[in-house]
């Protein structure tokens, strides 16, 4: 296989891949949208639902959370925060493993550069704006 295949072969790789990765992107936010996170306190007196972006989408208190002064409270609903958003991210992890693109497949875009302008130099010869930066024979660096 020529040097030109062997690029192309890779530059395929490397779109299909791509073009699979994004469409895995697409289902993935789909199913990552319909998620929501729940936690409750640990005294039970506050319970919170997020959605994927973290935001509280609803805040339940138990009818004994009148007992607690305001800051115990606001505590509760920060606690039972945490607690849906620790739900949210369990729930996330297994969607977002779907994401993947195996690394085989790709080749170093530094390396597929290197190569294109080594095969250039061969076929078009030394680009003038390197040979102007170029010592020429006789003239020192």
């Amino acid at each position: 296989m020529s040097e030109l295949s062997d690029i192309a072969v890779h530059v395929r790789a490397n779109l299909d891949a791509a073009l699979l990765l994004s469409q895995q992107s697409v289902a993935v936010i789909a199913e990552l949208d319909a998620l929501t996170g729940v936690g409750q306190s640990k005294n039970r007196y506050a319970e919170v639902s997020v959605n994927r972006f973290g935001f509280v989408t609803n805040l339940r208190l138990a009818p004994d959370a009148t007992a607690e002064s305001t800051k115990e409270l606001g505590a509760d609903v920060m606690e039972a925060k945490a607690a849906a958003m620790e739900d949210l991210q369990e729930q996330a992890r297994p969607i977002q493993a779907k994401l993947t693109v195996d690394p085989q497949t790709l080749i170093d875009q530094e390396e597929l550069t290197e190569r294109l302008e080594a095969i250039a130099r061969k076929v078009l010869g030394t680009p003038p704006e390197e040979r102007a930066t170029r010592p020429t024979e006789g003239e020192r660096p």
